[in-house]
């Protein structure tokens, strides 16, 4: 899987804010302001808390807008602080949501032919 990483736009070339740059959907980055968002568990989570004057080292993975339904159903908010781990975890759950993807346009053709046949 090729990627490049770099400093986020609007941040300081530290070190600190980089992003990475990948052909899926997904948006990688360390070093974001902080935010709330909902874990797996369906807990409130804080990202880069402002407990401590650190930025967060922690590499977290979203999902960028107009990715598959299948995706946005598995889908879960990762921190790892190796890039390696968060990489290995959107080839494994991005290949996962492709072969759901394929089931799920498989029925929906197979229900359109079907309904295709009734009505002729």
């Amino acid at each position: 899987m090729k990627y490049s990483i770099k400093t986020i736009k609007t941040y300081p070339d530290d070190g600190n804010h980089k992003e990475v740059v990948i052909d899926l959907p997904f948006y990688i980055s360390r070093g974001l302001d902080s935010f709330t968002y909902i874990g797996s568990t369906g807990k409130e989570k804080e990202y880069n808390s402002c407990k401590s004057s650190k930025t967060d080292r922690r590499w977290i993975v979203l999902l960028k807008e107009g990715a598959n339904p299948s995706l946005k159903k598995i889908f879960n908010i990762r921190l790892d602080k190796d890039l390696d781990k968060i990489l290995d975890y959107c080839m494994k759950i991005y290949k996962k949501s492709l072969i759901e993807e394929i089931s799920r346009l498989e029925r929906e053709l197979k229900g359109f032919e079907e309904e295709r046949l009734e009505i002729i």
